[in-house]
């Protein structure tokens, strides 16, 4: 009974009784849109404006922006147009690409989180072509 008592002691003392620390992976994963926006915002050049993206379409595409703009129209239900301000006196219209634009409406005032992507080619309402910058919005607000 002794050898027994000693044995369980033994195995007692050499065990490990602190709890194993969560995997690195596990704890740096973003949780929540909270999360990934604060991760988006963290690489986003604040010096870039709506109309500076629209005066120089091409200047800023792959920039990643944060920019507060009013719905001009609902295009369809994946893209807006939005202006964002003026450039040398004129609206400064972005053409903004948005997975689920239902929930918003021509007037509202949005802040646009997204990415600049390669100017959109198109036909106005006077039947001119017109290119228009766009984003590529992450998230709508």
């Amino acid at each position: 009974m002794a050898v027994i008592a000693v044995a369980v002691l033994w195995a007692l003392s050499t065990c490990s009784r602190s709890v194993p620390a969560p995997s690195p992976s596990a704890t740096s994963a973003p949780q929540g849109r909270q999360a990934q926006e604060q991760q988006f915002l963290a690489g986003v050049d604040k010096t870039i404006s709506g109309a500076a993206i629209a005066g120089n379409a091409s200047k800023y595409v792959g920039d990643s922006v944060d920019i507060h703009c009013t719905i001009a129209s609902i295009v369809d239900e994946n893209s807006f147009d939005a202006r964002c301000g003026e450039q040398n006196g004129v609206p400064a219209i972005l053409q903004v690409d948005f997975d689920d634009t239902i929930s918003l409406n021509q007037g509202q005032t949005v802040r646009i989180m997204g990415i600049v992507e390669q100017p959109q080619t198109g036909v106005n309402d006077a039947g001119k072509k017109v290119t228009y910058p766009a984003v590529k919005a992450e998230f709508v607000e």
